[in-house]
Order: structure tokens, then sequence, then C-alpha cells
């Protein structure tokens, strides 16, 4: 939890933040092929965006919670699921089934995971254009095929996109600004991530410190550039 001091009258009262005060709900959503996905949402402020986080290859939706917080911060909402077969969300048509044992068709039908958490977000009153989508290595590749589907969405944010992955791969996206990161010591995503740029008119940040994923976030300094861009973002979508 984040604490702010407070002084008040000589008197110093330690108190928990704004975002830190925002609770999050746990929240179950099935896909269209019945799997139920367990997940923690944090509503917007006003009318504030809900960034859906899509996690990485062996994650969870734990790697989003400081992030999570810092745009909480900037008041918008999220959403972080458990892919199928992460998690918790391993409760398949079939019964109890990890990611271990999906098969390439699973992983192909991952990008319906997306469309369920849109879904969920539409009976909550918000609409796919008050949506943004961030995904991590394998979940990059996945946001970026989501966003063919959800065209109206804000924004993206594509964390080392990484090499097709049992049929889901990285594209340019379905049109919305989308903001590619690469770290310097992750060829493959740099590749990728010059080549979406070149074939488009997406952001390139390069993480000079290096990392792949959320782990290019040790470093503060490029941290508060990405939530730089994330801001104009959304003064932008405000006009």
């Amino acid at each position: 939890m984040t604490w702010q001091l407070k002084i008040a009258m000589g008197t110093c009262l330690l108190l928990p933040s704004l975002t830190s005060m925002a609770r999050a709900s746990s929240v179950t959503f099935r896909t269209e092929d019945r799997w139920n996905l367990v997940g923690e949402y944090f509503p917007p402020k006003d009318d504030g965006h809900v960034v859906i986080l899509i996690h990485s290859l062996n994650g969870s939706r734990n790697e989003w919670k400081d992030l999570g917080e810092r745009l909480r911060g900037l008041g918008l909402g999220t959403l972080a699921f458990d892919l199928r077969g992460y998690g918790e969300s391993t409760q398949s048509p079939y019964g109890r089934q990890d990611y271990g044992g999906l098969t390439e068709r699973d992983w192909r039908d991952t990008v319906k995971d997306v469309d369920a958490a849109v879904a969920f977000l539409e009976e909550k009153e918000i609409p796919e254009d008050r949506v943004a989508l961030v995904g991590s290595v394998v979940g990059a590749n996945i946001a970026s095929m989501a966003s063919m589907t959800h065209p109206a969405a804000a924004w993206m944010i594509l964390l080392s996109p990484s090499n097709d992955y049992h049929g889901l791969s990285a594209g340019s996206g379905g049109g919305m600004d989308t903001l590619l990161i690469a770290g310097t010591d992750d060829p493959d995503a740099m590749a990728i991530c010059r080549r979406l740029a070149g074939e488009s008119s997406h952001t390139f940040y390069i993480a000079r410190k290096g990392g792949r994923g959320i782990a290019v976030f040790k470093d503060q300094k490029f941290l508060e550039q990405v939530l730089g861009w994330v801001r104009r973002e959304e003064k932008n979508v405000a006009r």
C-alpha cells in the first residue's frame, strides 16, 4: 500500500493515498468457448479509460501489480486477469486444465479471453472506446490480434512482442495509437518493433537499460517516459 504524510495542527498522520484506497473487485467472466477467467477489476475515476492488462508466458495477473497502481494514479481503471490455463483461470469446458495442456487451437483462442474481458467491461457500462490494451511478450501478441476485432479501443501498448507463438503473432493492430516497447538486450523484440513501426505510424520506445516485458520498468526513468505517453494519449482522447 502507498501512504501519504499529512500534517494537521502539528500532528503527523500517515494516511493511505487515494490510489491505494481504490478497492479491487475479484471478478470472474466466461469466454465464448466456456473458459472461466478470474481477474481483478478497479473501476476508473469519473469517465476514465479502463486498461486491460494481458500477462506474459508463464506469468499471471499479479505481474501487473506495480504498473496497475501507477495507471490508477492517472485516474484509469484496470482489469488484470489470468489467461486460460494460468493462475486461477483453470476451469475449462472439460474440467480443470492448466496451460501445460493447452492445444495449438487453445493458444490461438486466447484472443477470445480479451473478447470476454471487453464484454465484461461493457456490462459495467464501459464501452469499447473507453478501453485500452496493454500486453507483455506473448500477451503483446494477443493484444495486437485482439485489437483487430476491437478497433474502437482508445490506445494500446505492446511490451516486448514476441515471434509467432502457436499461431499468435504481433501485427500493426486495429489502427489505434500504439506504443511499441523493446529492451536493447532483446533482439527479437527489437526487430519486431522496428518492423511494426516501419509498417505504421506507431511510436517505438527503446528501453536502453534492457529488460523483457514488464522488466523494462525496473528503470524508473523509462517508466515515467511511458506514463508520459499515456498521459498524452488520455489528453488527446479527451479533446
